[in-house]
């Protein structure tokens, strides 16, 4: 445990300090990823995630496990929900330690079991799905054999797929066939998610050898790191990809603020019109919406007419209001044209 702390140390690992005991169970004491999940930000509507983004996710995922493999770490449970995002916007690998640990405590055990023993917390991720990233020699071993750093490059795959479509492992199938089918058609009909026709050639390239059948077969994370290198068309960090992201959401929120603003300002002007029309008579007002000077008349006689409403103190008790409104702006209108 003292190893795990003072010597695994990588950016794109969750760093381990220890363990806690509480009246309830013991807790593992690590980092603190503000940011949240890799799955989090996937299914968040409120970023614009570009295709230099996803790139620069998967390599930092890959460059975490890349580390973790070298120190003879397997995962074991590799999936989107373990890839954490810290305040700068780093992606972090998670929940390494847990195989490590239960290894140590019971070297006769395996510790995908003994976590599958636990049971999950309720949350579909590891209820219905959790086994959609898991190897299919696991599968067909009914979980006897023990993880493999192959084991953990083929779950790297699936989280490919779930990156660059932003949706579920096997979401194409969702609606023709149940998960334990879907499970059965990977063990036995090696049947993989569908790519996404966005991605990067060399994303879907990198899925291909990842997911493959046989684990030899597998590329390293090592090897994963430097094809996703080869094909990345920007140097950008994730932090300058979320920046820029978030720019253009802010630009997007604007335009909409403007042409509400537009909207609105153009219904109070139509409005205003009204009114001012039914005040002023309709040559004043053509002269003053044209900007013209607007001439005084004299009239040599003027009329005034004096109307008296009969009962209209009456009506207005009554509650006869919209009536004697109605009234009112017919003499008007009788008046003008007079």
């Amino acid at each position: 445990m003292l190893w795990m702390r003072d010597s695994m140390i990588n950016a794109n690992v969750v760093r381990f300090y220890g363990l806690t005991e509480l009246h309830d169970g013991r807790y593992v004491i690590e980092d603190f990823c503000s940011k949240g999940t890799v799955l989090d930000v996937l299914q968040s509507g409120r970023y614009n995630l570009t295709t230099d983004l996803k790139m620069s996710v998967a390599l930092e995922i890959a460059s975490g496990m890349a580390y973790l493999h070298v120190n003879s770490i397997v995962h074991g449970m590799l999936r989107s929900t373990c890839c954490w995002l810290d305040n700068k916007w780093t992606v972090k690998i998670g929940d390494w330690e847990y195989f490590k640990l239960l290894a140590v405590q019971n070297p006769k055990v395996n510790p995908l079991q003994a976590l599958r023993t636990k049971g999950a917390t309720g949350d579909k991720y590891e209820l219905l799905f959790r086994d959609f990233w898991t190897a299919p020699e696991l599968l067909r071993s009914e979980l006897e054999e023990w993880p493999t750093q192959a084991c953990d490059v083929y779950s790297y795959a699936i989280i490919l797929q779930e990156l660059f479509t932003r949706d579920d492992p096997y979401f194409e199938l969702a609606e023709l066939l149940t998960p334990e089918q879907i499970l059965d058609a990977v063990v036995h009909n090696r049947l993989r998610p569908e790519p996404s026709a966005d991605a990067p050639i060399i994303v879907r390239q990198v899925m291909e050898l990842a997911w493959s059948d046989s684990p030899p077969a597998r590329p390293t994370f090592e090897q994963i790191s430097k094809m996703l290198r080869r094909g990345r068309s920007s140097r950008k960090s994730i932090m300058d990809n979320m920046m820029e992201a978030m720019e253009d959401y802010m630009l997007h929120l604007e335009d909409e603020v403007e042409a509400k603003v537009s909207s609105a300002l153009q219904g109070m002007k139509t409005s205003l019109d009204s009114l001012m029309a039914d005040m002023i008579p309709p040559q004043v007002m053509s002269s003053l919406t044209s900007g013209q000077r607007c001439e005084s008349k004299i009239h040599a006689a003027l009329g005034l007419v004096m109307l008296e409403i009969v009962n209209w103190t009456f009506a207005m008790e009554t509650g006869a209001v919209e009536e004697a409104l109605n009234l009112l702006d017919n003499l008007n209108t009788h008046i003008k044209q007079v």
